[in-house]
């Protein structure tokens, strides 16, 4: 896969559609929970505004997580947090079955439904 520089990352625009699997609940205290599926549509996206979007989501995530020791943290310090890519370490077998649970559907027919609604995103130069 290629490789795309930070310093290069203000040059590109993302085309594409991307799925994304995610259940909520009508509040807190519900046991109900729907599954659906997201479908982000990007059109000319500039990279750099998904970057910023992304780094952000993960700085809420330490954050939350950074409050249990927050007697340890040195106020002003630099704390280095290692962003590993969405889905990295998943096995892609593994993931087809949850996803595949997750909809209610068997395995070979999620694959099916993927295949069928895929498309390549396109990264473009301004």
């Amino acid at each position: 896969m290629p490789t795309i520089d930070i310093s290069d990352v203000s040059q590109y625009t993302v085309s594409g559609s991307f799925d994304i699997a995610s259940s909520f609940k009508a509040d807190a205290e519900s046991t109900e929970q729907k599954v659906v599926t997201l479908r982000f549509v990007m059109k000319c996206v500039p990279l750099a505004a998904i970057v910023r979007s992304s780094l952000k989501d993960k700085r809420i995530n330490w954050a939350v997580s950074a409050r249990r020791h927050f007697d340890k943290i040195v106020d002003r310090s630099t704390i280095v947090v290692n962003y590993v890519g969405a889905g990295a370490a998943l096995d892609p077998v593994s993931q087809v079955v949850a996803n595949a649970e997750a909809l209610g559907i068997s395995p070979e027919e999620y694959i099916r439904l993927e295949t069928a609604k895929r498309q390549q995103p396109k990264l473009e130069k301004l």
